[in-house]
């Protein structure tokens, strides 16, 4: 039993904090350029001589602006402004318009399924496409400008891996772990009775570790650490994850998922930069370990079949 209820607070703590330190958004500009322009204040009093004084002018005008909520402000505009809008504007308005006028006029809708089979098409290949590959790659940019001016709010300068080779190996196998971790939590919807709970759980999990890597990887963590980490407090990641996860799986549209979580997800960067984590239990879940075995024989394979090929 009180294992139980320590299992719930931590949960219920993970979904507090989930919550609570989003909040940050709205002072974290003003103090971190208060910070800044201290820094910059101090170090134009201590130059001395003109040519100096020149020197810390531009340094001064060089000086970078924290711009975290005008960034939360593009990924929502992004999102949801643009991409999701239109998205619901095809579907929902569209379609069913010129439904309405091909059927008054034909009497029929048969031409009608053969016309939105074609427009959905056409739609797809030249704007949904395109622009969900784009705002991938234009939200990977700005959810790393996030994640460094909220972790330097109160940690400082990042301390990242030193090895850059090692650095580069961390970030690939990272990205073969969730994404085999993400296949995982999709089979888990086929379990009888309990799959589409596990599922979501997983989608939880997943999300707190989207999350806080960035802090993570900013400290310096590895891998087995940050992943050693979930799986040791695994209730508070739950409760963490489960705002976003609930966000992102209401709708039955894997697009439509996709841009409501783009727009969600950098308060949830913010909010695991504040955040402090409290273990309060003993029993680690190791529910990554199916897919680190898995990740592990596909490099060594490949690493492997690349040292043959060189022979």
């Amino acid at each position: 039993m009180e294992t139980i209820k320590l299992i719930s607070l931590s949960f219920s703590e993970g979904v507090y904090d989930s919550l609570r330190n989003i909040f940050v958004i709205f002072y974290l500009d003003k103090e971190m350029n208060k910070k800044l322009d201290a820094k910059a204040q101090k170090l134009t009093n201590t130059q001395l001589t003109t040519s100096e004084s020149k020197k810390s002018n531009k340094e001064k005008k060089k000086e970078k602006k924290s711009n975290v909520s005008t960034r939360v402000f593009q990924c929502c505009i992004l999102n949801g402004g643009i991409f999701l809008l239109s998205l619901l504007f095809f579907d929902y308005m569209l379609l069913p318009a010129l439904k309405t006028i091909i059927t008054y006029f034909l009497g029929h809708s048969q031409v009608w399924d053969f016309i939105q089979m074609t427009l959905s098409w056409i739609f797809s290949f030249i704007w949904i496409v395109p622009l969900f590959v784009l705002s991938k790659i234009i939200n990977t940019f700005w959810f790393q400008d996030i994640a460094d001016a909220a972790y330097e709010f109160r940690k400082g300068r990042p301390t990242l891996i030193p090895s850059l080779s090692k650095l580069l190996a961390d970030v690939v196998f990272s990205l073969i772990v969730q994404s085999l971790f993400l296949f995982q939590s999709m089979s888990m919807s086929f379990v009888p009775y309990m799959g589409k709970l596990l599922s979501f759980l997983h989608i939880c999990l997943l999300y707190s570790l989207y999350s806080f890597e960035y802090k993570w990887f900013n400290q310096g963590y590895e891998l087995h650490k940050r992943l050693l980490l979930i799986e040791s407090n695994w209730p508070y990641f739950l409760g963490f994850g489960f705002i976003l996860a609930l966000l992102t799986q209401a709708c039955d549209s894997f697009v439509i998922n996709g841009c409501l979580f783009s727009m969600f997800f950098p308060l949830f960067i913010i909010s695991s930069s504040e955040s402090s984590p409290q273990q309060r239990i003993n029993y680690p879940l190791r529910c990554f370990s199916l897919v680190v075995l898995v990740s592990n024989c596909l490099v060594s394979r490949k690493l492997k079949t690349t040292a043959t090929s060189r022979r």
